[in-house]
C-alpha cells in the first residue's frame, strides 16, 4: 500500500533497482513503483503508472538528473518529469528521494501523443548502434522489445549506414534523415559532450531506451539514469568524449564518428550544443533554477535522520555553488572551442 500526498494507492508492485547508487547507500534502496502490476486498471497519480523513487546514491546533490531533464526538456528533446519526497517505508524514515517519471506506455502517451510506437530498451550495456562483432543483424539481442512494434528497421538501418565504408557522407545523412529525429539527436549528444556524461548513450550506450514516433516514423534516444553528468570533466573532453577508457572497451559510437567527420553534420552538432549550453544551461539560468529548488531540498535533509537511512544529509546550498562552478568552468572551455556565447 502506498501513500502520496494523503491518497492511498492498494496492491502496488515494489521492487528496487540500480547498482552503483545501491552499492553508495546500500540501506537506503532505490524503489520502483509499479501501481498496475496486479490490477491492469490501477493507476498512480495523474495515471502515472510507474514511478522511480531514486535514492540518489551517485548524486548527493539531488540536483544533477533533475537538472539534466528540466535542460533537455526546455531544449526540445522528451524527458522524463520530476520531483523530490521524503519517503517513509513502514514508519521508518528512508529520508529525501527523487520521484522520476518512469519510460513507459504513459510516458510515450504524454509526452508523444501515441504510445503504439515501437520501444526498444537495451537489454545491456555498450549496445547503442554498434554492431556487436561487426554483425549488425546481432544488434537486436541487444535490445529487449517491449512493445507490439518489433520492427527493427530504423535502429539496423542507422547502425549498418554508420559502419558502411561504401556510403559517402550525403548518403549516411540520407539515412539520419529518413530514420531519426536527428534535432532531438543532436540536442543529446551535444548535451552528452558539454555535460560530460560519463554512463550515457554516447559513451557507455546504457542508461536510455528507443522509441519510434508513429506520427513521424522517426526513432528518439530517451535518456534515464543521468546522475552522471556534471563530474569530471576530463573524462568526456569537447575533442574526444572518450578522452579516459569508457566502461565499454573503447567501442566508440559509429553514428557520433559519422557526424564529426562529415562538415555539415558536424556544424549542426556543434549548433545543437551551443544553443543548449547558450541557452538551457546558461550559468545565469541554470543559477535561476537551482535556487529555486534549494530551499525545497534543505528542508528535507534538515530533517533526514542518518542513523536510519544510511547516509549522510548534504548540504544542497554547496552542491548548488559546485555546479554553478562547473558549468563557468565548462562554459570557459567551450568558448575556446565554440566561441563565447551571444550576448
Amino acid at each position: 500500500k502506498v501513500t502520496l500526498d494523503g491518497e492511498v494507492f492498494a496492491e502496488v508492485a515494489l521492487r528496487n533497482f540500480g547498482e552503483g547508487s545501491q552499492e553508495a547507500h546500500p540501506k537506503k534502496p532505490n524503489v520502483r513503483v509499479k501501481f498496475n502490476l496486479y490490477d491492469p486498471k490501477g493507476n498512480g497519480p495523474d495515471k502515472l503508472n510507474n514511478l522511480r523513487l531514486k535514492a540518489s546514491g551517485e548524486d548527493p546533490s539531488f540536483l544533477r538528473e533533475p537538472l539534466t531533464y528540466r535542460a533537455l526538456a526546455a531544449a526540445g528533446v522528451k524527458s522524463a518529469r520530476f520531483s523530490w519526497a521524503r519517503v517513509v517505508v513502514n514508519g521508518e524514515e528512508y529520508g529525501l528521494y527523487q520521484i522520476i517519471e518512469q519510460i513507459d506506455a504513459r510516458f510515450f502517451k504524454f509526452h508523444f501523443g501515441d504510445k503504439t510506437g515501437a520501444n526498444y530498451d537495451p537489454a545491456s550495456g555498450c549496445g547503442g548502434f554498434s554492431c556487436p562483432g561487426g554483425d549488425c543483424d546481432k544488434l537486436k539481442a541487444k535490445y529487449a522489445v517491449k512493445s507490439a512494434q518489433g520492427d527493427f528497421k530504423h535502429v539496423l538501418a542507422v547502425a549498418k549506414a554508420a559502419v558502411n565504408t561504401q556510403l559517402d557522407a550525403a548518403g549516411f545523412r540520407a539515412v539520419l534523415e529518413q530514420h531519426m529525429d536527428v534535432d532531438a539527436l543532436m540536442t543529446t549528444y551535444g548535451f552528452e559532450v558539454f555535460a560530460a556524461d560519463v554512463d550515457g548513450f554516447l559513451r557507455a550506450a546504457q542508461n536510455f531506451e528507443l522509441y519510434v514516433d508513429p506520427k513521424t516514423d522517426k526513432l528518439h534516444i530517451l535518456r534515464a539514469g543521468t546522475d552522471t553528468t556534471y563530474y569530471e570533466s576530463t573524462f568526456v573532453t569537447f575533442a574526444d568524449p572518450w578522452a579516459l577508457k569508457s566502461p565499454c572497451k573503447d567501442r566508440k559510437d559509429p553514428v557520433y564518428l559519422r557526424i564529426q567527420a562529415d562538415p555539415v553534420l558536424r556544424k549542426r552538432f556543434r549548433d545543437a550544443m551551443q544553443s543548449l549550453r547558450c541557452e538551457q544551461l546558461a550559468v545565469e539560468a541554470t543559477a535561476k533554477w537551482l535556487v529555486s529548488y534549494v530551499p525545497r531540498i534543505e528542508k528535507a535533509l534538515a530533517t533526514e535522520d542518518e542513523a536510519k537511512s544510511g547516509r549522510v544529509p548534504a548540504n544542497a546550498t554547496g552542491f548548488t555553488d559546485g555546479l554553478i562552478l562547473w558549468l563557468q568552468k565548462r562554459h570557459w572551455e567551450a568558448d575556446k572551442i565554440l566561441g563565447e556565447c551571444p550576448k
